[in-house]
């Protein structure tokens, strides 16, 4: 657990410090949650980090507020401990399901880098073979068979 005073310190720690959830006031000295949730928000880039602000507001309209800033959830103080708890690890939850996506999306670039590659090496050597003459053979038989992509398939 890190501990800011106000919401550049808590820009600053997290810069250093990368945590993965921020619980945070809208209403504190030097910069104010609002902008310091925007901020992190903006050093996080596509990472998940969940920022549930603990405010004293009341009114619909900071509500609101706290939610436009990049926040993602609140609790009114004085809060109860099992409700933010509970909040804690929902937000937990979807960090973790965040995390998988991103990683299933970076695997399925991989994979599709890799295919296209094969393509590429595939297409290739069909190439050499069908341009060198050796398809007039007499003693090759083939069916080429057009397709948007190349896919290898030779009979």
């Amino acid at each position: 657990v890190l501990s800011a005073s106000d919401g550049a310190e808590a820009v600053a720690l997290f810069e250093r410090n990368r945590p993965q959830l921020v619980l945070m006031d809208a209403l504190m000295p030097v910069m104010d949650g609002f902008e310091a949730a925007r901020r992190i928000k903006e050093l996080a880039g596509e990472a998940l980090v969940p920022i549930i602000f603990l405010t004293s507001l009341t009114e619909g309209e900071g509500l609101a507020r706290c939610l436009d800033a990049g926040g993602d959830d609140f609790v009114a103080k004085p809060y109860n401990q099992s409700v933010l708890a509970a909040k804690i690890n929902a937000m937990n939850r979807l960090r973790l399901l965040q995390e998988t996506v991103l990683q299933q999306r970076d695997l399925i670039a991989r994979h599709h880098k890799y295919l296209l590659n094969e393509q590429r090496v595939a297409k290739a050597v069909f190439d050499q073979i069908a341009h060198s003459g050796c398809l007039s053979a007499p003693n090759i038989r083939y069916l080429q068979s057009p397709y948007a992509l190349f896919n290898g398939d030779l009979l």
